[in-house]
């Protein structure tokens, strides 16, 4: 067949094309690593290892070379992007868990106490971390705050107070409690830590009964930790704990004022049967809390206890310590105060409790 002019100038184009070496469109960018959005996930390595197109070529002769002649290359370098994405997102998600979270605030915490302070770190060096959740009920009733004024003038105090969500007003007498440590720890004169435990103490329930004045009975624990100077005082009333964690091991430093100390009180006396001391369906009742009027007990320490490096305060609700074992919380407390008390509050999530109390737990490392 003769060729025409013009198809013998198109053919002299084509014979000056090398069809050794595949060109490339300059637009098209590989698949890589750098692709990925800020939030985990793949951005264009996906869509890039199957979906990008080749230029033709145009080669003479009457068998032109297969269209999908590189598309099993393309396939695996796809297939290669894909695993390498899932195993970066899969790092990812790992590395965040491992990374320790902020300290909470008081905000994020306790909303029905939004001006009480949170001191992650004070000028002596101490450490906090605090955990709070409500658990399978309606409301908070817990409240707690750290305290410490960024001066070892007057030290550092955390306070823990239990509503009691059987009585109306929980949640205003815990928090009143809390308020009036807070504002008296800032104000009172100088004194002995020891001394001034007791007086805000006295304070405070004398507030509470004003506040609960021709309102509903009602009631709240009280645990709260003064660290001065290297020593430890503290004042509890109710069932709420404080631990002191060293050597890996936990050691609970109050009593609870609870019917069972009673009971063991009256075994002794053989008023009551051995058996009676835990098996009494009442065991567990409180004997003294604030709200109640005059208080039938109160736990304290007049002697301050020396604190070694290292050692940590747990204060916590019966909604931590009633629902973990010793050893869970030994396991946890072997940690940074954050991370103690996060790790505290999602193994309360995990145990699935039903009805599960409010939790609330604070840590102070010294």
């Amino acid at each position: 067949m003769e060729l025409t002019r013009e198809e013998e100038a198109i053919q002299g184009e084509l014979s000056g094309i090398d069809t050794d070496q595949p060109t490339q469109d300059p637009d098209e960018t590989q698949g890589s690593d750098e692709t990925q959005g800020s939030d985990g996930t793949q951005g264009s390595d996906e869509t890039q290892g199957s979906g990008q197109t080749q230029e033709s070529t145009v080669q003479p002769g009457p068998q032109p070379e297969p269209a999908d002649k590189d598309n099993g290359g393309w396939w695996l370098l796809g297939g290669l992007l894909l695993a390498a994405a899932v195993i970066g997102c899969v790092v990812v998600q790992w590395l965040r868990k491992r990374t320790p979270q902020q300290p909470h605030t008081m905000t994020q915490v306790s909303d029905q106490i939004l001006d009480l302070e949170v001191a992650p770190r004070t000028n002596d060096g101490i450490v906090t971390g605090a955990m709070q959740d409500v658990g399978d009920r309606d409301d908070q009733q817990d409240s707690y705050g750290i305290f410490d004024l960024q001066s070892a003038q007057r030290g550092l105090l955390a306070v823990v107070a239990d509503g009691m969500g059987g009585l109306a007003n929980g949640k205003l007498v815990s928090s009143t409690l809390v308020r009036c440590f807070q504002e008296w720890h800032r104000s009172a004169p100088e004194m002995p830590p020891q001394d001034l435990l007791l007086d805000t103490a006295i304070r405070s329930n004398m507030k509470i009964e004003q506040v609960l004045a021709g309102a509903q009975r009602s009631g709240s624990t009280l645990v709260a930790a003064l660290v001065k100077d290297g020593y430890l005082h503290f004042l509890t009333v109710g069932d709420s704990r404080l631990y002191l964690y060293r050597g890996g091991g936990l050691l609970q430093l109050n009593r609870e004022h609870i019917y069972q100390e009673e009971l063991a009180v009256k075994a002794v006396n053989r008023r009551v049967a051995l058996s009676q001391v835990r098996s009494d369906r009442q065991a567990h009742a409180l004997t003294s809390y604030f709200g109640m009027g005059e208080l039938s007990h109160v736990d304290r320490n007049d002697e301050g206890i020396r604190l070694l490096p290292g050692d940590k305060l747990l204060l916590a609700s019966d909604g931590v310590f009633g629902t973990l074992t010793l050893g869970q919380m030994e396991q946890a407390m072997a940690l940074p105060p954050q991370e103690a008390a996060d790790l505290l509050g999602r193994m309360v999530q995990e145990v699935g409790k039903p009805h599960q109390d409010n939790n609330t737990a604070v840590v102070v490392e010294v």
